[in-house]
């Protein structure tokens, strides 16, 4: 059903990534409760649904073409034909329209820069930083950090805390890598491969990154700080030490 790919294209799978926006937004908010879970109510669709759907299209339309030699993305709607690109691509430019214009309407002027910032980078991303696996790793962490900074923008939050957002960066980064670790477990996976010792080795440079930002603004936000480190350290290094945890983590990068 071509609804049903629609909905497809915008991936609501990967929404858990929301969880970005919503916590700090809870954590940091100087409004009340039931204002804050509208203000990230309104955020979800503007900006997971619309402009990230637009994004995932986007995403679809320029890997098509590999998509149908990867054994388990061929079958999505456009590597299977099911949709035209000229339609996926109007569906897009639709989601990136109400997504942008919505932020417009209904948030400040620094919310819309950083939903542009975000569309700017996830573009350079699908068309060229594929391409340059270093530089996309850079971009892909880039857009997971500003998403933290979303959710202390919608709630009006006093306090920006900098040492956190960097922390979150190489938080992200290293998650990136796993990633991109966990594709050399798919022999016909058609995106480009940084080696495997780089990629751990960036991994390990990640998490010493986050360890200096703990420590250099330790005891504030130390709750945030070990949580972040805790699951680094279950998810990023354990997929080299656990099979369970390296079979859960396959399992949601081969989808």
């Amino acid at each position: 059903m071509a609804v049903h790919d629609y909905l497809t294209l915008i991936k609501f799978r990967h929404h858990f990534t929301f969880l970005e926006v919503l916590i700090p937004a809870v954590l940091f908010s100087s409004l009340g409760l039931l204002p804050t879970l509208i203000q990230v109510a309104v955020t979800y669709m503007c900006f997971a649904v619309f402009l990230y759907g637009g994004i995932y299209t986007l995403n679809d339309i320029a890997d098509a073409e590999a998509d149908r030699r990867h054994p388990l993305k061929q079958l999505r709607p456009l590597a299977a034909r099911r949709l035209t690109q000229t339609s996926a691509l109007l569906f897009a430019t639709l989601l990136i329209l109400l997504g942008v214009g919505g932020a417009l309407l209904l948030f400040s002027t620094h919310v819309v820069l950083l939903y542009l910032a975000v569309l700017a980078l996830t573009t350079i991303y699908t068309f060229v930083g594929k391409r340059i696996p270093l530089i996309g790793l850079l971009l892909n962490s880039s857009t997971h950090a500003l998403r933290p900074v979303l959710g202390l923008l919608i709630v009006h939050a006093v306090h920006l805390p900098m040492y956190l957002f960097i922390a979150y960066f190489f938080f992200s980064a290293g998650f990136v890598a796993m990633r991109w670790l966990l594709l050399f477990d798919f022999p016909k996976n058609h995106e480009p491969r940084i080696p495997k010792q780089r990629l751990i080795t960036i991994t390990i440079a990640a998490f010493i990154g986050m360890l200096a930002i703990l420590a250099a603004d330790w005891p504030v936000h130390s709750v945030i700080y070990l949580t972040m480190a805790g699951l680094y350290t279950i998810f990023v290094f354990g997929i080299n030490l656990s099979p369970a945890i390296r079979s859960f983590c396959r399992a949601r990068v081969a989808r």
